[in-house]
C-alpha cells in the first residue's frame, strides 16, 4: 500500500514562527544600491527653473521591531544648490543603517528666500515653489516653521547647516528691514512734530 504524502500543518505556531523568522532574516540581508538623487526646482504656474535654491535630501529606511511594529526613520542627509536650469544632484550614500530592512526612499525639500512650497507637488523629481505673497510677519512665521530634521543621521546631520543658515539670514534680513521701517517712521513722526511747532 502506498504511503500518503504528509501535509505541513501551517497552523502550528512553532512552524509558522520559524518560517517568518527565516523570511525576515532573508529580507534583512537584501541590499538595494542607493542611487544619486536628481531633480529640478520649478516655479509653480510658470514652470520656470529656480536657480540657487537649496535642496535637502533625506534618506529614509524602515526599522522593524518584531513582526508588527515598524517605523520609518531618517538615516542620512545631503544638501545641494540648484544650477541655472533649476537642476540638482545629491550624491548616493553608502551609509548602512543598522536596522535597514530593504524598504528605502529619499525625500527632498527645496527652499529659497522669498518663496514657499506650492500646495501641490505632483511630479516625481520636481519640487515646485511659488513666490511668497504675504506680509513680513507672515513670512517670519513661515521661516519659523521651515526646516528639516533627521534624528538618525549621525554625522551627516551637519549637512542641514546650510538650510538653517539660510533660514537665519532671511529672518535676520526681514527683522532688520522691520527695524529700519520703524526707525524711519519714528524719524518722520519726529520731523512732523517739529514742523507743527514752527
Amino acid at each position: 500500500m502506498a504511503k500518503e504524502p504528509r501535509m505541513i500543518n501551517l497552523k502550528s505556531p512553532l512552524l509558522l514562527l520559524s518560517l517568518l523568522l527565516g523570511l525576515s532574516a532573508f529580507t534583512a540581508c537584501a541590499t538595494t544600491p542607493l542611487q544619486p538623487v536628481q531633480g529640478q526646482v520649478l516655479e509653480e504656474g510658470t514652470n520656470k527653473p529656480i536657480a540657487n535654491a537649496l535642496v535637502v535630501g533625506l534618506w529614509h529606511g524602515t526599522v522593524s521591531h518584531g513582526f508588527v511594529d515598524a517605523r520609518t526613520v531618517c538615516y542620512h542627509v545631503e544638501t545641494a544648490t540648484t544650477d541655472e536650469s533649476g537642476r540638482f544632484a545629491l550624491p548616493p550614500t553608502e551609509k548602512e543603517y543598522k536596522y535597514r530592512d530593504g524598504h528605502h526612499y529619499t525625500s527632498t525639500i527645496a527652499y529659497k528666500p522669498g518663496y514657499q512650497y506650492a500646495r501641490v507637488q505632483r511630479t516625481k523629481g520636481v519640487d515646485y515653489l511659488q513666490p511668497f505673497q504675504g506680509t513680513r510677519e507672515e513670512r517670519l512665521k513661515v521661516i519659523r516653521t521651515a526646516g528639516a530634521t533627521c534624528v538618525g543621521a549621525g554625522e551627516s546631520q551637519k549637512n542641514l547647516l546650510p538650510l538653517y543658515r539660510t533660514l537665519y539670514e532671511e529672518a535676520r534680513d526681514r527683522l532688520d528691514a522691520r527695524r529700519h521701517d520703524r526707525h524711519r517712521a519714528g524719524n518722520l513722526r519726529q520731523a512732523a512734530r517739529r514742523g507743527n511747532r514752527q
